[in-house]
């Protein structure tokens, strides 16, 4: 897309950043027939939640062609996500970190829009924050 729409050469981190962005703008988008489903009105919660994870693929990646650029980083085979040598680098563990701590913090966006809506009000209710944190597993009950 990137390549033949915008001209992009290949392989290039410009097209790599254009077609990530693209395809987070078209998952948004298509949420929200979910979020009117749901709400019954056209929000912008799952186009947020989306669009959030577009802006983490462009840090991330500017981060890594500065660190590659003053030599802090130089990738290996056992980097590349489809390697199978069963090795992690200390970039590739960091990269699950990064992973896991932006979708915490965007977390919310989403959730807020699914649980403002009802979704999840006939579910018995589990907290591992709360439960690990002040010992309340269980902090409303729905029986």
């Amino acid at each position: 897309m990137a390549h033949q729409i915008l001209k992009f050469p290949p392989k290039t981190t410009s097209a790599y950043l254009a077609e990530s962005i693209t395809a987070f703008t078209l998952s948004g988008l298509s949420h929200l027939a979910g979020e009117y489903g749901l709400n019954g009105r056209l929000g912008l919660g799952m186009v947020t939640f989306f669009m959030s994870q577009a802006v983490a693929v462009i840090l991330e990646t500017l981060l890594a062609v500065a660190a590659k650029q003053i030599s802090l980083y130089k990738p290996r085979k056992a980097d590349h996500p489809s390697s199978t040598s069963g090795r992690f680098s200390k970039w590739r563990i960091l990269g699950y970190a990064w992973v896991m701590t932006w979708v915490a913090l965007t977390g919310p966006i989403l959730m807020r829009e699914l649980l403002g809506r009802g979704l999840g009000r006939n579910m018995v209710h589990f907290s591992l924050i709360l439960g690990t944190t002040e010992g309340r597993w269980l902090p409303r009950s729905s029986l």
